[in-house]
């Protein structure tokens, strides 16, 4: 008799503990669904920024450096293949522009319905797939340098970040500034912008 209840007892804790196993199992099934299927959280997430220097130069020419900050601020790595940035001028407006305010009409637009100021430049950087990452909670500077002429005031910048685990897609990271913020400064380098966040 005595045997038989330590049988039973033995049978019982061995059922529990499968029982207990497999809700466990369950529980953590649905945390990895909502966490990182529901939540999307298996996917990577970037946070972008640009710091603009400027730096007159000689001749009525000037070096515009583009520095892209790319923040991995996801759970899983941010692989890097291809980042690329543009710059355009907004002012001095050309003779096309002015003509075309002038008359009333429209200027011309790209599919997110923004002005298409005239292209100063493109520059681009790539990786060859599975050479280069972002751990997360890091980040990795790209820059991009210009040479452009001194009458140039304003320009218009647009940077790219391609996301490798969506076709086609990635993080933009847009930019208007006045490169005269700090005209007449004494200083050889000006850092017209520090940190401007795009997404």
């Amino acid at each position: 008799m005595e045997d038989t209840t330590l049988d039973n007892l033995k049978k019982g804790a061995e059922f529990a503990q499968a029982v207990l196993t497999t809700i466990a199992i369950i529980i953590g099934g649905i945390w990895t669904y909502l966490r990182f299927i529901k939540n999307r959280l298996r996917f990577p997430r970037a946070e972008l920024s640009h710091t603009i220097i400027y730096k007159p130069l000689r001749d009525k020419k000037a070096l515009l450096r583009i520095n892209l900050k790319v923040l991995n601020k996801g759970d899983v790595l941010l692989p890097i293949s291809n980042t690329w940035t543009r710059i355009s001028q907004i002012l001095p407006m050309g003779e096309d522009t002015l003509e075309a305010l002038a008359t009333g009409k429209d200027l011309p637009r790209d599919n997110d319905a923004e002005i298409k100021w005239p292209e100063l430049g493109t520059r681009e950087i790539s990786y060859e797939p599975g050479t280069a990452e972002i751990e997360p909670g890091e980040s990795e500077m790209f820059h991009f340098d210009y040479i452009v002429s001194s009458d140039v005031k304003v320009v218009h910048i647009y940077s790219f970040f391609t996301n490798l685990k969506k076709r086609e897609a990635g993080w933009p990271c847009i930019t208007i500034i006045n490169l005269n913020e700090k005209e007449g400064s004494t200083d050889a380098s000006s850092t017209i912008a520090t940190e401007i966040h795009c997404s």
